[in-house]
This record gives C-alpha cells, structure tokens and sequence, in this order.
C-alpha cells in the first residue's frame, strides 16, 4: 500500500530524476542541489536549476557544474527536511540551494527525529491522512459488490433518484475520489466521483469535481460537459465556472475570462480565479480591473497578504510607485506578524545538517519578496549565503510587465515563472554562487543577450570549411546551405509544416577536426526581422549524440532591421559538433514562432 501511494507524484519526478541523471552523466566537478516545491520542480528544460545549470557552465570558470532539481510539488518544508539526509546521502552534493516555505501553513510541522513526527509526517507523506478513516468505508463497499454480484439475477423495481440505499454517502465517495487521485490510482478515482453521482444525481459539487478531474487529465469535453452539468443544477456553483475558465483558457481567453469572473463574482475568495483574472490582467495592462478585484478581497479578508501584494503590483504597474511601495510594506507586515515557528525551525534544522557535513547553504527568498523575511527564518547565519530576488524581480516586472516572468500571481505578487522568470532567476542565483564562493565577478548584464558588436577571430563556417545540416528547411527557397552564402537575400527558412516548433542548425567540422567556439553571429532576414530568434542554445559535442551546453543566447527584443547579432562567451572546449538550438522566436505575438536566419557565424 505504501508504494502505491507514492505514485501521484512518480510520473512527473520519473522525467526530472532522467534530467538528473543526463546532468551527473557529464562528469560534474561540483554538484548543487535544489530543493523546494512547484516553483523549483516546475518547468522541465526551463526550470530554474536546469537552466542555473547552463548558465554556470557557460561562464567556463574551469568547474563543471552538475545541478540537480530535488523540488516537489505541493509540499512543505516538513517533508523536504525529512528526505534530506536521504538526498545527501544519494547525491553527494558540495552546495545547496533551498527556496522553499510558500506551502507551510499553520498545520505544518517541525520535524524531529522523534517517533510522534515520523508517524504525523508519515501519515501525511504517504497521502493516508484522510485514507484511514476512508478505508472502512471502501471495504464495506467492496463487500457490497461482492454479494450483489454473488446473488442470482432477478428484477429490480426502477427506484428513483436518491430512494436506493446506499452502503456510503456520496460525500465520501468524493473524499475517496480525492484520496485515490493523490495516490496516482486514476481508474478509482473517476470509479468513485461517478459513484458520488449515482448515489445523487442532483448533487452539484460532484459533478463540479469530475468536471476538475476530467480538466487534469486533459478530457476537456468531458470536462465542460461536467461542469455546464453542475451549473445547471447550481447556476451558483463557483467551482464549476472556475474550472470552466480553465477548460476554455488555453485556445479562448474571451470564453474564459467571463467565466472566471462569475466564478469570483459567486465567492472572492476562489482564489484560483483570482490568481487567474489578476495575472491575465497585469499581462494586458488592464491595471484597474486587476486593482479592483485586489481591493474587493482585502475588504472581505483584509488579513490576505496575497492580495495586498496583488494589489501594490497594480499600481506599481500605473505608475504610483511610491504607493505600490506602501502597499508592499503592508503585504511584508502581515507575513512577518504571522512568522511561521515551523517553518524556521525546519530552516535551522536543514541548516544543521548541512552545516555537519561541511554542506554549503544558498538559500534564495521567493521572486518580488523581502530577504529579510527569508534571514528571520535562521539566527545563525554564518556561512549562509542569501539570494534576494525581491529587486530585481521588482525592476524587471515594472520595466516589462509582470506577465512576462510569471504564467500565473498564486503568490499574491509573485508565481509560478516563465521561461523568462526562471532565467532571471537562474542568472541572479548564479551571480550570488560565483560572486561568493568562487570569487568570480558577475555578468555585467543578463548572461547571453545578444549585442550589436563585432566580434573578434575566424568565422568557421566557410563554404566547403564544415558540414551544416538543419532540423528543416523550406525548398526551394530555404536551403540550410544558404546560411553562409554571404547573400543577404537568401535565408534558411524551416518548413511551414514546424513553424513554431524548436529549431536546430548543426555543424560537423568532420572526423579530428574539432574547434573551439567563442563566439557567434547571427543576421535577421531583412524584411521580417522578427523571424529571428528570441531564445536558443548553443551545444557541443564530440559524437553527435551526447550534448553539452557551451552558452545560452537570447534575444529579448526583436532586432532592428537586418543588423548582426552577436554573442560571446568563455569556452575552452574544443568539439567537432556544434548545434544552434533554438526553442522559440519574436513571430506571432505571443505564439513566440521562429521561421527563418539569413546568415550565421561561429568565430574562434
């Protein structure tokens, strides 16, 4: 029972530990290791510890860096300190990150080494909290099924809704419903929320939730049908609006949107539609819906400080800068007036352990919240390394908007990071690693952005020099070999069939003659810049199969005209392959396509 019960979480660990192991495969001289909930485990190849990865390999301090991702989704602190020695011992990591806390409440736990907590601890971390006292209740049914199935075959006189007797209520199917979908035993749980349905059809709120669990598992129809189901019996029913939002997000924001504002209209408090209006909001400049939503919830629970961050975010991003300061300062109060004992005390004991083993600690505060928040949480800081991400996360949201760095506000002013957001991030944490423990200087601006000047030494892509292939390419008109034709009215372009899927252009310098890239440059199609693209990688590699990352490139805004590009970066390395992997670009919007280059270079 117990392993079953680990199975909620497996099929999305199961893809990160391959991530981590890929990461050791590269003979790492120094490990780090990540610990924390959604915001660190979330994001595959552009979560922040991958790309802290790529970033600190591509500065080429003469280390190779190994960063493993040990988040976990929807836990608490309790439970990260529980399976720390674990990790340790498994990993063997030199250096620590935690960013962690954002999930303790007021039931969370100090763990000890003492049989009360591991029993507690164990309960809650093998998902049976509930499932004790539900197990009775399953039994009996199962009992009930059996001898129905036992009993011969005779005719049954139709009843109607609600008349059959039920061996357990359909609330507790729901409970069970719930239960079985953490423990990743799918087939029960959709078993059980119909069960709910048959033992009341008229009961709202199952629907609503098979409707949510139809959602998760991407069954969108089923999903919609559950929902407008339990509108109908229940036009007040605020779940269902809400997941309806959902349902209809992803292809149809002018769908969603009314039906996330019903959704917070019925009940304030649904804070999934509130995070959901408010960040959608902030991304489109509406700054005063956003504000008022924010102001509608403080007046029900003025207490929120997710909505007093909300809401300094809004008019922030109007301009009231110093009032979005005032208001910030009232969300940093309620947080520091509910100081979570708990929680510390899991900080110091995290610390203690590392501390032992000679273990360094960065511990990173939450994007757009206060360090000294985070430096409360351990009176002993000797040694101990603090991250803030308040600053410049700040900056970044007022200069580009907050949608550009958060694909959601759960936080109140802060949430789940974009690609963008986690590489700021990744940028801001390596600084602080190499500034502080290697002694090396800082970027002097965001790693990898590409610039206008001209770089220095050999460009290696002559003609006849190497061999380029590509992922695509459009014919006629869009040969690959075109990228070093020195003709600017000639391009690569990918076939239609992949616009807007990840691009690559490889380069086989061919068998023992391997080089050393340190710079590259990259010219726009001169009609439609903004083909060009936005963010990409450079690999190397000595068979073609096994890849590393030599630099990270970005091109935040589309370039002007048909002007270079250019990057530079430390490599000391010397690969017979190269690829340029390019995962998106400025067309479209915010589909963020790449189509085309006109020319590309690789310098020594």
């Amino acid at each position: 029972m117990e392993v079953g019960f680990r199975l909620g979480g497996c099929v999305y660990t199961f893809f990160v530990e391959q991530a981590n192991r890929r990461s050791l495969q590269n003979n790492p001289t120094y490990r780090i290791m990540c610990l924390g909930e959604s915001t660190t485990v979330c994001g595959g190849e552009n979560a922040y510890p991958r790309q802290l990865e790529r970033i600190l390999n591509s500065r080429d301090i003469g280390i190779r860096f190994s960063v493993l991702n040990k988040g976990i989704g929807a836990t608490q602190t309790t439970n990260i300190v529980a399976l720390l020695e674990g990790n340790l011992d498994a990993y063997r990591p030199n250096m620590v990150i935690t960013m962690m806390g954002v999930n303790d409440g007021l039931g969370t736990l100090a763990y000890e080494e003492t049989p009360a907590v591991k029993i507690k601890l164990w309960l809650r971390g093998f998902r049976v909290y509930k499932f004790i006292g539900l197990l009775k209740e399953h039994i009996l049914l199962q009992l009930e099924r059996i001898r129905q199935a036992q009993e011969p075959k005779r005719e049954v006189r139709r009843k109607e809704p609600g008349q059959e007797r039920a061996i357990i209520s359909a609330d507790k199917c729901l409970e069970l419903a719930a239960t079985f979908y953490q423990q990743g035993n799918i087939v029960e749980s959709e078993e059980f929320y119909k069960r709910a349905i048959e033992i009341n059809p008229r009961l709202d709120r199952a629907y609503a939730l098979l409707g949510q669990f139809y959602e998760w598992r991407g069954r969108h129809h089923e999903g919609e049908e559950m929902c407008r189901k339990a509108i109908e019996i229940n036009p007040e029913n605020d779940l269902a609006h809400a997941e309806l939002g959902m349902i209809y997000e992803a292809n149809n924001w002018e769908k969603a949107e009314p039906m996330y504002r019903r959704a917070f209209e019925l009940n304030p408090q649904n804070n999934f539609a509130f995070s959901q209006l408010i960040s959608r909001y902030l991304g489109k400049g509406r700054f005063k819906e956003a504000e008022a939503l924010a102001r509608i919830v403080i007046e029900l629970a003025p207490e929120n400080d997710r909505a007093w961050g909300a809401l300094a975010l809004c008019c922030e991003s109007q301009g009231e800068r110093e009032l979005g300061k005032e208001l910030l300062k009232k969300a940093n109060e309620l947080r520091a007036g509910y100081f979570n004992q708990a929680t510390a005390r899991n900080y110091q004991k995290l610390r203690g352990i590392l501390k032992a083993r000679g273990i360094r600690l960065i511990c990173a505060q939450y994007p757009m919240r206060k360090v000294e928040l985070l430096k409360m949480m351990l009176p002993d800081r000797e040694g101990v390394i603090f991250v803030d991400n308040g600053k410049i996360f700040q900056e970044a949201a007022r200069r580009d908007g907050y949608g550009k760095y958060f694909c959601d506000n759960f936080g109140g002013d802060f949430g789940h990071g974009t690609q963008e957001g986690n590489r700021l991030l990744a940028r801001n944490v390596a600084d602080a690693i190499l500034k502080e423990v290697f002694q090396v200087a800082p970027s002097a601006g965001p790693a990898g952005e590409g610039g206008e000047n001209e770089c220095r030494g050999e460009n290696l892509l002559q003609p006849g020099e190497a061999t380029v292939t590509a992922s695509s390419e459009s014919i006629p008109g869009g040969e690959v070999s075109q990228l070093r034709d020195g003709d600017l009215s000639t391009l690569w372009h990918v076939r239609l069939e992949e616009v807007g899927k990840p691009a690559w252009v490889t380069v086989d310098f061919g068998e023992n003659q391997s080089r050393i890239v340190r710079s590259l440059r990259a010219r726009p199609r001169p009609d439609e810049p903004d083909q060009f693209l936005r963010n990409a990688e450079l690999l190397g590699s000595a068979d073609g199969e096994k890849w590393e990352t030599v630099a990270a490139l970005a091109q935040e805004q589309p370039p002007r005209g048909d002007e270079w590009r250019a990057w530079t970066f430390a490599n000391g390395r010397a690969y017979r392959y190269y690829r340029l992997s390019i995962a998106d670009g400025h067309a479209g919007g915010s589909a963020h396509r790449f189509y085309s280059l006109a020319e590309l270079e690789m310098l020594e």
